[in-house]
């Protein structure tokens, strides 16, 4: 009998296990050696309460020395398994030799070789054991990363900018399949803490939108090419060239949140000009981001491109490149209506509405392996704070 129930037990299927989700943030402000950040642990506790309502498993990390940052990554290595949906988000300095690109401990030295600059620091990805690499030997179904960090790399940056190393932008990054890959800046150029003397927002430029863009029922593609227009828009209005990079290797859309239908066409925005500088011209604001959205191959963005300039010419330019892409879209099943409703259906608020200002969020601490309560920062300032109140009385400040 007892054979008989051991060859049972044998035979039986194994329940598949849940694919997981799973988010390492690191924010490296307290350099010891370099020049201090700002803003780089703030937006990782922003990163930290916004995916651990989301119900990611989140690993946050502040300052670390280079063993402590390997050590975290080693830990968080050690937890991802085939098809988990994985974000790995880094706020601090980086810098490239031209070839690859590396991510500073707090506790890195500020002058040396590119060799030593080199071990000192954390490949993003090398075709070995960069960070990239590494995720990607343990097959997830979906990778993102956030890169916050300098894309030039002067020897003595300039206060407040995120940068060190050689004067060379950070190379392109060739991700594996699966992989969505976003830096904060283009090459060559510096990611704003803030709009100015006034701006008091807990995030960076680009992690309050980002962050913002992230919240709206939206593919993962179509946040970031919102979040680019966006702050290349005002990074442009105080004078600052910054607009956020991306390369996709995701195959389709991504969703991070669950949450990704196109929300209805929102307000006309009206954006405070700049003392002696006349309103942005609606017209030249859709034909500068239709420079970003001609070649896109994602639907939901071309759609949230088109409410959002409507009664423009590039608004029929983007249904246009929608019609083109339909035959790649898979032909709705019987019971669905051929003819989407004219306004895109209420999307239901999540089960669980994220914490409140104020109330901590657990996240594991892979390190000290317990949860560790994260006090949650204030939401993202909305576009009234971002490209209205600040802006007319903003005066431009780098990392």
């Amino acid at each position: 009998m007892r054979l008989v129930l051991a060859l049972i037990l044998m035979l039986a299927p194994v329940p598949a296990l849940a694919a997981k989700s799973l988010a390492l943030i690191i924010g490296n402000d307290s350099y010891a050696l370099l020049s201090p950040l700002a803003k780089a642990r703030s937006d990782a506790q922003g990163y930290a309460v916004f995916f651990g309502a989301r119900g990611f498993e989140v690993h946050l990390h502040q300052d670390l020395s280079g063993r402590a940052m390997n050590e975290a990554l080693a830990t968080f290595y050690d937890r991802i398994e085939p098809g988990d949906t994985v974000v790995f988000v880094y706020s601090g300095h980086g810098w490239s030799d031209g070839r690859e690109n590396f991510l500073v401990p707090v506790d890195s030295r500020a002058t040396g070789s590119q060799t030593l600059l080199a071990v000192e620091s954390v490949p993003l990805r090398n075709g070995v054991n960069g960070v990239l690499d590494q995720i990607a030997l343990r097959s997830p179904g979906l990778t993102v990363a956030v890169v916050d960090a300098c894309r030039n790399n002067p020897f003595t940056p300039a206060q407040g900018t995120r940068s060190v190393g050689l004067a060379r932008g950070l190379s392109p990054v060739a991700a594996a399949t699966g992989t969505f890959v976003a830096f904060s800046a283009g090459e060559g150029q510096t990611a704003l803490d803030n709009l100015g003397g006034d701006d008091r927002a807990p995030y960076s430029v680009f992690t309050r939108v980002f962050l913002e863009e992230l919240s709206r029922p939206q593919d993962l593609q179509a946040a970031f090419k919102a979040t680019q227009a966006r702050v290349n828009r005002v990074a442009g209005q105080v004078g600052h060239q910054q607009r956020p990079a991306y390369y996709d290797e995701v195959i389709g859309s991504a969703c991070l949140t669950g949450i990704c239908a196109p929300e209805p066409a929102p307000e006309p925005l009206v954006t405070a000009a700049l003392p002696g500088v006349a309103a942005p011209d609606p017209m030249q604001v859709a034909r500068d981001e239709w420079r970003d959205f001609q070649a896109s191959g994602s639907v939901a963005a071309l759609q949230a491109f088109a409410q959002r300039h409507a009664g423009t010419p590039y608004e029929l330019l983007a249904l246009e490149r929608i019609a083109l892409l339909a035959p790649q879209v898979p032909a709705p099943s019987a019971d669905v209506p051929a003819d989407p409703p004219a306004d895109p259906p209420a999307v239901a608020a999540p089960a669980t509405p994220p914490p409140a200002i104020g109330e901590p969020v657990a996240v594991a601490q892979p390190d000290a392996g317990v949860a560790s309560p994260v006090p949650v920062a204030p939401d993202p300032p909305g576009l009234e704070g971002l490209e209205a109140g600040l802006i007319a009385r903003a005066l431009p400040v780098a990392r």
